[in-house]
């Protein structure tokens, strides 16, 4: 338990610590303070990792990802994929150094999608621009030096926030996973 001004002592708390402390077992109760018309009132949330949930480290998950072409980490709002994903991109870029990593949030390529989203026969080559295209790729040596990695499968992406494209994209990301994963 977080004893004492909650708020004061988690603001000071960087996103591993209060990670740590959910693998640990701990809980950790969050009271914000927000406006009614009137008064104001506590929204309380508690995360607690229960007991019967095996956590893995992020070596464990770094493996995972090295050794499977898809690796999907989902979790509630909230639990730090987003955090997970920062970090496993730092250890990934630490530990292969020969290959193209990557890390990007999703939701703030929609108008990306949707210009590849009307195309129904989705290829490898529309992918491939799909993912230069995202990581705004302009200059011709670094899109041939990822075009290159991505050919001789050395490109680890980390794509944050599938689950905050649905519904819109549900399908067109399917058609993604597939094609990369037969790639």
């Amino acid at each position: 338990e977080i004893i004492g001004n909650k708020e004061e002592i988690l603001s000071k708390m960087t996103s591993k610590q209060i990670r740590d402390m959910l693998i640990k077992g701990d809980c950790i109760e969050i009271g914000s303070q927000h406006k009614t018309t009137t008064k104001f009132s506590s929204v309380e949330r508690q995360f607690k990792n229960p007991s019967s949930y095996k956590c893995k480290t992020m070596s464990d998950i770094q493996s995972e990802v090295e050794d499977t072409k898809i690796f999907i980490l989902s979790d509630s709002a909230g639990a730090g994929k987003t955090t997970t994903f920062e970090e496993l991109t730092a250890n990934l870029k630490e530990t292969n150094k020969n290959s193209w990593v990557s890390f990007a949030k999703l939701r703030t390529h929609r108008s990306i999608f949707d210009s590849y989203n009307k195309s129904k026969d989705l290829c490898l080559e529309d992918v491939l621009a799909l993912l230069i295209d995202i990581k705004d790729l302009k200059d011709k040596l670094e899109v041939d030096i990822f075009k290159f990695l991505f050919a001789n499968d050395r490109v680890i992406l980390l794509l944050d926030g599938v689950d905050e494209i649905s519904p819109d994209y549900n399908d067109f990301m399917i058609k993604i996973m597939k094609i990369l994963k037969e790639k």
